[in-house]
């Protein structure tokens, strides 16, 4: 670097520690640090203050006055709008929170950019025609400090510079976005309307519950309705459009698509739904008692356009499902009964006595007490044969323990669009989809335990395997287990027990309903025979087919009905000679 550019920077440095020694100590022995807040500097408490009034020397800002009316602010300049509370708090927050850094004399306002101020915030805490406290705000200072004053003060402060940014507000940064304002316990009504379209309406009941009032006298879907509610309450202004509009027809607000009606806490109110931008994706709303159209997001209100059966309770069938203790099925004039026992098992009763699968049950249960409708066919239960509900192809009945209660749902014919209904709910006709009706749709063999056998590994004392023209027997002696055919020795312990492991608590995976010839299925000639004999003289025979859609069919002693079990048991138990040889 030149001697001529160091000794130029040099003079830059010292005109500017000049500048600022000459701010630091222009009035020294009277300047005087602070660094104490608004609030206490001039004794403003926030809960008197009752109005706020901020006007700019930027003739592009309008002046924006706020006014407190009970426990709520509003706009009253440039317009009368309710104002945002959050927005509001920030606003004083940013007033009283702001610390007075120094505090000099000075005779020259203009100076400080205090004669023309850039903003001035009047305070008031009463209903007095004069602000309490006025705060002029000037010309930026060093140290991110601004300089400004309050009028009545002779001394000019200097505060954070966050002011500028902090009291540079637009109506719309201080308008209250939220349209609506009420809490979902508060809700008495609600009303839909549609052009050409019945309007539904809803109320609550005595015991403040939804009861749909038309067009048809029902119980709501609480869940629906309150989905409607939390998206009134939370819907939110996206663009101030136009505070006085001279027509609504540009919005579509004459001829609205859709009117929302809710009563709370004694108030009502209105939300008419218009056009839909088609450069914006927003869309036009107004409250019917004010002249305001906003615009929000579209998906914000697509929500609120409901057809009668979206409100409606869909319950078919309703009942306690964990107090159940009973279960009938009957069909074609055949009745299956499965009982409680216990605190979580079940057992079937009618037609046979045999331990019932709790997860099948469970499912049974569970299905019933989600069943939805898809569609109401009809509101009362008439023309029952129309549906083939009278008599239905299938009635399940469920009753609770120390009830008399019956709750039941019939199952009808099927259509196209799923399977009539009648449930002692809502006691209409209905439509359920075809999945609802196959989970529903069970039998015996659906609910029977797959449980196969139940044999004690220790009292096993015979085995013989025959698949691909292997054949093998095995006989237990004391603890350890002999090949006896076709040859005679010692057999691997480990190899016979795995396969004795592997049957002795056999589940099927499912029983099969469908009536087919055994050779059809594999099992006039099976690919595996397994015998197994216990110390009471008892024989157990088991029969593996063909492959199934899932797992392998099969065949047991004690059970009258074929089954599949997975392609794992073929794989364990096709054993040779040389795999059940001691080595």
């Amino acid at each position: 670097m030149s001697f001529r550019t160091t000794l130029i920077v040099a003079i830059i440095f010292v005109v500017a520690l000049g500048g600022y020694l000459a701010f630091k100590f222009a009035y020294k022995g009277e300047e005087k640090s602070e660094y104490v807040d608004l609030e206490e500097a001039y004794n403003l408490q926030r809960d008197q203050i009752v109005k706020i009034r901020l006007s700019y020397s930027d003739e592009e800002l309008q002046p924006i006055t706020l006014e407190k009316r009970g426990d709520e602010w509003f706009l009253t300049e440039p317009i009368e709008a309710p104002a945002d509370p959050d927005k509001v708090k920030c606003l004083l927050d940013d007033l009283l929170d702001k610390r007075v850094k120094m505090r000099f004399k000075a005779d020259d306002l203009a100076k400080y950019g205090l004669e023309k101020p850039q903003i001035v915030v009047s305070v008031w805490i009463s209903a007095s025609k004069e602000p309490y406290r006025e705060f002029l705000i000037g010309s930026k200072a060093i140290e991110y400090s601004v300089y400004a004053k309050e009028r009545s003060d002779p001394d000019v402060i200097a505060i954070e510079s966050s002011a500028l940014d902090d009291f540079t507000k637009t109506p719309s940064d201080l308008r209250l976005r939220k349209i609506m304002r009420f809490a979902l316990k508060e809700a008495k009504s609600l009303t839909l309307s549609y052009p050409g379209k019945p309007a539904i309406k809803l109320s609550k009941d005595e015991e403040g519950k939804w009861r749909m009032r038309e067009p048809v006298e029902t119980n709501a879907d609480q869940d629906a309705v309150k989905d409607v509610l939390e998206e009134l309450r939370d819907l939110r202004v996206a663009v101030f459009e136009d505070d006085f509009p001279k027509s609504l027809a540009k919005y579509g607000l004459d001829k609205p698509r859709a009117e929302i009606e809710i009563e709370y806490d004694g108030k009502t109110k209105k939300l008419l739904i218009g056009l839909k931008d088609d450069k914006t994706g927003r869309v036009y709303v107004k409250l019917a008692s004010q002249p305001f159209v906003y615009s929000v997001e579209s998906d914000d209100v697509d929500g609120l356009f409901k057809k009668p059966f979206d409100l409606r309770d869909k319950t078919v069938i309703a009942f306690q499902r964990f107090e159940a203790d009973k279960i009938e099925i009957i069909r074609g004039g055949e009745k299956l009964v499965c009982r409680k026992k216990g605190e979580a098992e079940w057992e079937i009763v009618e037609p046979v006595k045999v331990n019932a699968d709790e997860v099948a049950v469970g499912d049974l249960l569970f299905a019933l007490d989600s069943l939805k409708a898809r569609r109401f066919v009809s509101e009362k239960a008439e023309n029952l044969e129309k549906y083939g509900l009278k008599p239905p192809k299938v009635e399940i009945r469920v009753y609770e323990a120390g009830k008399p209660d019956v709750y039941f749902v019939k199952l009808g014919s099927k259509t196209k669009e799923g399977v009539y209904a009648l449930g002692s709910y809502s006691n209409a006709v209905v439509l359920i989809s075809d999945s609802d009706f196959k989970k529903l749709d069970v039998t015996l063999l659906d609910l029977r335990t797959k449980q196969v056998w139940d044999i004690k590994t220790s009292d096993v004392v015979e085995l013989e395997l025959k698949h691909d023209g292997t054949e093998i027997k095995c006989l237990r002696k004391g603890y350890d287990w002999h090949i006896v055919s076709p040859v005679k020795e010692k057999a691997r312990n480990v190899a016979v027990s795995d396969m004795v492991y592997k049957v002795h608590d056999l589940k099927a995976l499912r029983f099969v309903k469908e009536r087919k010839p055994l050779s059809e299925l594999g099992l006039d000639k099976p690919q595996l025979l397994l015998k197994l004999k216990t110390r009471d003289g008892k024989t157990y025979e088991l029969k593996l087919g063909k492959e199934a859609e899932e797992g392998i069919y099969a065949k047991a002693t004690g059970v009258d009905a074929i089954f599949t079990v997975g392609e794992d048991v073929l794989d364990e138990l096709k054993k040779t000679l040389e795999d059940l040889r001691e080595k």
